[in-house]
């Protein structure tokens, strides 16, 4: 008997990837963002990226509680103000995931 080819074995050559035409590119990336698993994902992140506005005061209901977790812990204070912790709801990259979902 002759040696049997496994599925792992068996090598196809890889191609080059070729750059679509503009046209064809906005049909794929339309394609891409209407796709179930990208609605899934959209849907998916919104509730993510809430867990953050949870936990930590936000400026919008309770100033006077960030101003205690900024006396309280002055190291991590700007780093989670940088990234719009004390703000989830109406931060950049929040928004963004909402912009996303309705496209």
């Amino acid at each position: 008997m002759g040696p049997v080819a496994v599925a792992s074995e068996v090598r196809r050559p890889r191609t080059a990837a070729r750059a679509l035409p503009p046209r064809q590119f906005l049909r794929w990336a339309r394609r891409q963002l209407t796709s179930m698993r990208t609605a899934i994902l959209l849907l998916l992140l919104p509730a993510l990226a809430s867990i953050p506005g949870s936990p930590l005061p936000q400026s919008g209901v309770k100033p006077r509680a960030v101003d205690s977790f900024r006396s309280a812990h002055p190291n991590l204070f700007p780093i989670l103000e940088a990234v719009g912790g004390f703000a989830v709801f109406s931060s950049v990259w929040f928004s963004a995931i909402y912009l996303l979902l309705m496209v």
